[in-house]
């Protein structure tokens, strides 16, 4: 800058902004408090010279102005500086400059705060990080890693019994979702760290570009060491000495610095692994885990067994309800289908794409179970992701049996707290702070009528949310637009042609791409009849398709079409006579090819209400009474393999497995009628020993490790339970089978009140208590 910065005082800048005083200065610019003329608000302007100071072109400070100005504009929080405008304006002597109005904001910075008091106490350094963390999450779901996060750049505001923490200076920002060859060269600097040195991580002080959110994670743990010990883990007389102990150096520990809480230590060091595959993967997890190290020890150590009251008490106060249990993101392992291909429905997507264009703010799918509704939702909200900032959420319904299960799945797909009052106004003010955010709601058969109260109140309470459901019949609401989903298009009889003429049918199309997946031999002896008699024998049902292709290895189509069931088509027709049936006779086939092992694990997994882990399966299928069987993991994988089974992952990465509606009503038909050699019924064996395996959860020692370290994770792992453990110990105490009962309704009860349903968590220990 060629003038003194007091010179421009009362200047106008954009015929608009009026400079008053500076009030600070950073590496590209100066701050000034200014008033609009034409609202007569003071703001803040930061004004950035476009020369450097030699009067020579600056574009790496234009730059990070630039980035700046974007990633203000995309991230709208409570917990990030606000801005409002932004332009380019020519000063005296015809300097160049560009500017940034933003919110004028009382108080100090973080770095202000730890000179004058050296060190904070751990409430307030949760408080301060809490804030901090929320707008790193909602900036890395944006795609944005500030890169130079550090005390100067927190700024403590708002009133003394109301504090507020704002994340600052965004001139550093990386946009991880941006393809490297449109990342700004002079913004990717390779070689040269960006950042301030002390908050670097490994990656940051060596100038990678491989730097992703992860390094804000570093920077954060860093700041809580600071914030703790009022000191700096990573200090020298030099920047190189400071880079060298950051890459190499011995990983100090706080409880060496200064008297921090029990557990700090522990927490600190993984904050700044250097292998960023061993530190905090989300910024919602490390703060989480930071909140468990930091509250009272003696709120933790209470017992969750003794009194009733005790029990439910001690979930209120220590806070240790699921709150952001993942980043806003499109999350497809949450309910996985089976297969990954996707064929034709361009129809379909396109009427979604009207729908929306004409402000429906419910999009209802509606078929049958098996016609590709799910795959249909789910490719349209991956396609269109972008256009949500909020977040694209995936709630599959299909194991809520009652308006309790369904509360409990969509609170634990969205992190949410909720309440056992009003419970709509909670989501609806959550969803609402997202802004534009999409619901996807999949398979609500056995809640519609509750679902459909909750969405006419929910479209009220957040304007900018959009849902899209699929289900088997309308809803009934007044922004809903129904769009029926049939079954893929099949040859009907007496089509004949090449391959090529028949792929012109969705089904054989979607057919022949999962049948390769299996085995590719089709393609060398094809046989277009067999195939078209194949698809057409399914109905056009992708599930259908997927289970046969899962049997096809080694067999000619013409020797499967000849298995099937010819009661599943009309005779002589081209119409099929029942969807539900078409697909029920395609899994009894699908079964039946099948090793009798295979088969009675597959059986007994039908037990199961919700999603379960291997290790659930090999509890509760028992095979000793068959000679010679496979284990039940390899039988497990089988299934997966072979469409049997859906497969994803839950929050604490475990995998997890569950079967699709249509399956789970066919297996547990064959599971009622199944009985041992010694006269047993299968179903009995297998369900007291699944309720053996969940009532673990309720025991003492499981209920206490829900408030030690790591109990961010067993928290998800008991929601994702939630349905197996309240079935579990309502068959135990039906069967009055009190200890499994008991337990189960322990875990139950507990998982309740994780969602802050502290009453209905209070209904199940009674039930149990008033045992016989």
């Amino acid at each position: 800058m060629s003038r003194d910065d007091q010179a421009l005082a009362g200047q106008l800048v954009g015929g608009r902004y009026r400079l008053i005083s500076p009030v600070g200065r950073g590496g590209i610019g100066t701050v000034w408090r200014v008033r609009d003329e034409t609202s007569g608000v003071e703001l803040a302007l930061k004004l950035v010279p476009t020369v450097d100071h030699r009067g020579m072109p600056s574009p790496n400070k234009v730059g990070r102005f630039i980035r700046e100005a974007q990633a203000l504009i995309k991230l709208k929080s409570p917990y990030v500086v606000e801005v409002y405008d932004q332009g380019a304006w020519r000063g005296p002597d015809e300097e160049d400059f560009v500017y940034l109005t933003m919110e004028l904001l009382q108080g100090e910075p973080l770095r202000e705060r730890l000179r004058r008091e050296g060190r904070l106490d751990a409430r307030v350094t949760m408080r301060i990080l809490s804030h901090v963390g929320r707008a790193l999450a909602l900036a890395h779901a944006r795609g944005i890693v500030h890169r130079d996060l550090k005390p100067a750049n927190i700024f403590l505001t708002g009133a003394t019994d109301k504090p507020v923490s704002k994340v600052l200076d965004f001139g550093l920002v990386k946009s991880v979702a941006a393809p490297l060859a449109t990342i700004d060269p002079v913004h990717t600097e390779h070689g040269r760290p960006l950042g301030t040195p002390y908050y670097m991580s490994p990656e940051q002080a060596r100038g990678l570009d491989t730097v992703d959110h992860r390094s804000d994670l570093w920077a954060l743990g860093v700041i809580a060491f600071e914030c703790l010990t009022g000191t700096r883990p990573f200090t020298g007389q030099s920047v190189a000495t400071v880079f060298s102990k950051i890459a190499q150096g011995e990983i100090p520990l706080p409880s060496q610095h200064g008297d921090v809480p029990p557990g700090f230590d522990a927490w600190f060091t993984k904050a700044v692994e250097r292998d960023v595959q061993q530190r905090f993967q989300s910024t919602r997890i490390l703060i989480d885990e930071l909140r468990e190290v930091l509250v009272d020890a003696t709120t933790l150590s209470r017992s969750l067994h003794g009194t009733l009251a005790a029990t439910l008490s001690d979930l209120s106060q220590s806070g240790a309800t699921m709150t952001f249990l993942g980043d806003r993101t499109l999350r497809i392992d949450r309910t996985p289908t089976q297969g990954a291909s996707f064929v034709g429905r361009k129809e379909q997507l396109r009427l979604i794409d009207e729908a929306i264009a004409s402000h429906c703010r419910v999009i209802n799918l509606v078929g049958t179970r098996g016609v590709g509704r799910t795959r249909l939702a789910r490719r349209w909200a991956e396609s269109r992701s972008p256009e949500f900032p909020g977040g694209v959420w995936l709630c599959s319904l299909d194991h809520a049996r009652d308006a309790d299960g369904m509360w409990r799945q969509i609170a634990a797909t969205l992190g949410l707290r909720s309440s056992d009052r009003q419970p709509i106004q909670r989501l609806g003010r959550a969803l609402s702070s997202m802004g534009r955010v999409l619901l996807v709601l999949e398979r609500i058969e056995a809640v519609r009528q509750p679902l459909a109260a909750t969405l006419a109140q929910l479209l009220h309470l957040a304007p900018q949310a959009l849902v899209v459901v699929t289900s088997d019949a309308p809803l009934s609401l007044p922004t809903e637009r129904v769009l029926k989903v049939s079954s893929l298009s099949y040859p009907p009889i007496g089509e004949v042609g090449d391959l090529e003429t028949l792929k012109r049918y969705e089904s054989v199309e979607l057919l022949l791409r999962r049948v390769m997946a299996f085995d590719r031999s089709i393609l060398m002896s094809p046989d277009p009849p067999a195939i078209a008699e194949v698809a057409r024998k399914t109905g056009g049902s992708p599930l259908a398709i997927e289970l046969l292709a899962g049997q096809a290895r080694g067999r000619s189509m013409a020797a499967i079409a000849q298995e099937l069931d010819q009661v599943s088509l009309h005779l002589g027709g081209t119409q099929v006579m029942d969807a539900e049936m078409v697909l029920r006779n395609t899994v009894r086939w699908a079964m039946s090819q099948l090793t009798v092992a295979a088969q009675t694990a597959l059986v007994q997994l039908g037990v199961f209400r919700g999603r379960f882990t291997l290790a659930a399966a090999e509890a509760a299928v028992d095979l000793r009474h068959l000679a010679d069987a496979a284990a039940v993991a390899d039988l497990v994988e089988t299934l997966a393999a072979r469409g049997f089974l859906r497969v994803g992952r839950d929050v604490a990465g475990d995998t997890r497995y569950d079967l699709h509606p249509v399956i789970h009503d066919v297996v547990g038909e064959q599971l009622d009628r199944a009985t041992l050699a010694d006269g047993s019924r299968l179903r009995l064996g297998a369900e007291e020993r699944h309720g053996r395996y969940f009532a673990v959860l309720g025991q003492e020692a499981a209920l206490e490790a829900l408030h030690e370290r790591g109990g961010f994770i067993r928290r998800a792992r008991y929601l994702e339970d939630a349905e197996d453990v309240a079935t579990a110990a309502e068959r135990a105490l039906a069967r009055n089978d009190v200890e499994i009962g008991v337990a189960c309704a322990m875990a139950a009860s507990a998982v309740e009140a994780l969602l802050g349903r502290f009453a209905k968590a209070s209904q199940r220990l009674v039930a149990s208590a008033n045992a016989p």
